[in-house]
């Protein structure tokens, strides 16, 4: 019997992470990034970041990166609330208008609204009883 054996090499690191208009990168820089490697994005100021605050380079190519946005009048995370849950994605920064709804989990009851909307920068939330 004879063995053959071949040796693929692919380069699978990533070059230069993805650009975040309104903000610096806080990691070190490389020329390339192996892959797992994570690059942390920091919104200059007054913007607000949207999305996850780090991209990682998988298999030569970058996760989808944050963006900074002007967050004048926009509302931050909804409130957890005791034996209840958000029905929809929850979202670091809410524009004003928007809106999100709590259910209850089973045996609770809902007592007031169950929704919440972003208005001026303010939500009112949505409380849970037995």
């Amino acid at each position: 019997y004879t063995y053959t054996f071949f040796s693929f090499y692919s380069d699978i690191s990533c070059v230069n992470p993805p650009r975040v208009e309104n903000a610096n990168i806080i990691s070190n820089q490389m020329r390339r990034f192996p892959s797992g490697e994570r690059v942390h994005y920091e919104c200059i100021k007054p913007f607000e970041i949207f999305g996850e605050v780090e991209v990682m380079c998988l298999n030569g190519t970058w996760t989808e990166p944050p963006q900074c946005k002007d967050s004048t009048g926009k509302c931050g995370s909804p409130p957890p609330i005791e034996n209840g849950e958000l029905t929809s994605f929850l979202s670091s920064v809410y524009s004003p208008g928007s809106w999100v709804e709590y259910q209850c989990q089973s045996l609770y009851q809902l007592e007031g609204s169950k929704t919440i909307v972003c208005r001026a920068g303010v939500v009112r939330t949505a409380q849970m009883f037995t």
